[in-house]
């Protein structure tokens, strides 16, 4: 039986790999999008396809990186907390010009804090961070598109608490989906 798809490994980042199933024909650019197969949303999150990854990019760079980039087309952009960029990204998002409710933006966390209120605080600065200002839950406009867990750094407990800290925050309106990344 022939298959109407075909897979694509699209790197987002230096170190994660996304695994999509893309129905032929389909002609990809920058713009594409993919439905986030598990989103509870509905309609499905819709995820641009190719996104610029900020690994490594210094403090003084990385605004204008991202600025060009989305100025260049792009629409997803990846950071984490581990990359310790979070703020400069949300500035060169800001200094793109372009409408917040065009772009995806993803960020990760590696690790909980000491009490499930640390680990909450934890995501809500980031958001903060990039948002440049007040997050969803406290009055403001900030959020993420998707907030990720990096990696399997600690334990099944340390993982449940992480979980929870990304359910509350998704309760909340500080991401619109939660999931997990290099697991």
């Amino acid at each position: 039986m022939e298959s109407n798809s075909v897979n694509f490994n699209i790197h987002t980042t230096t170190e994660s790999l996304l695994l999509i199933m893309i129905p032929q024909p389909c002609t990809l650019s920058i713009t594409t999008r993919y439905a986030l197969p598990n989103s509870p949303r509905a309609p499905k999150t819709q995820v641009p396809i190719l996104g610029f990854g900020v690994y490594a990019s210094p403090s003084d760079k990385c605004p204008h990186s991202v600025k060009t980039a989305i100025q260049n087309g792009y629409r997803h952009i990846d950071t984490a907390q581990f990359y310790e960029n979070e703020a400069e990204v949300g500035e060169g998002v800001r200094l793109s010009g372009a409408p917040r409710e065009e772009l995806f933006i993803v960020t990760k966390f590696f690790t909980p804090r000491d009490t499930p209120e640390k680990t909450l605080e934890s995501l809500r600065d980031s958001i903060r961070r990039i948002s440049g200002g007040k997050g969803k839950w406290e009055g403001g406009d900030g959020y993420v598109d998707l907030f990720l867990i990096h990696g399997p750094a600690v334990g099944p407990e340390g993982r449940k608490a992480m979980w929870q800290a990304l359910e509350k925050l998704l309760e909340e309106g500080g991401t619109r989906d939660i999931g997990v990344s290099n697991l």
